[in-house]
């Protein structure tokens, strides 16, 4: 999010926080939702969202959209592939830019 201040990208931050404890909660599945919670702390996705530029934030909050249309259908299968996909591409910006970040280093 080239341009955006620090207070903008920890508006977002908190805002995907908690959506992703909501999902979270709504699953019901305590063990994973306790290592999710765990590993998803807001600094770490704090720093992951520095990372993102325009078209990676775009993409997030659309699969965010999609992931709410999925639970009102009730439909698993869907919201599945979803946050396997936003697991995923968020997974991609993130090594991306590690190893930028590696390379500018050396």
């Amino acid at each position: 999010m080239p341009g955006a201040t620090l207070a903008a990208i920890e508006q977002i931050s908190e805002a995907n926080v908690r959506f992703h404890q909501t999902l979270w909660e709504m699953s019901g599945q305590n063990r994973t939702r306790a290592s999710l919670i765990s590993l998803a702390v807001p600094p770490m996705i704090l720093r992951n969202f520095r990372k993102f530029n325009d078209a990676n934030l775009r993409r997030s909050l659309a699969q965010h959209r999609e992931m709410t249309e999925a639970i009102a259908a009730r439909n698993p299968s869907w919201a599945g592939a979803v946050m396997r996909a936003h697991v995923e591409a968020g997974k991609a910006v993130f090594l991306a830019a590690a190893a930028q970040t590696g390379q500018e280093a050396a």
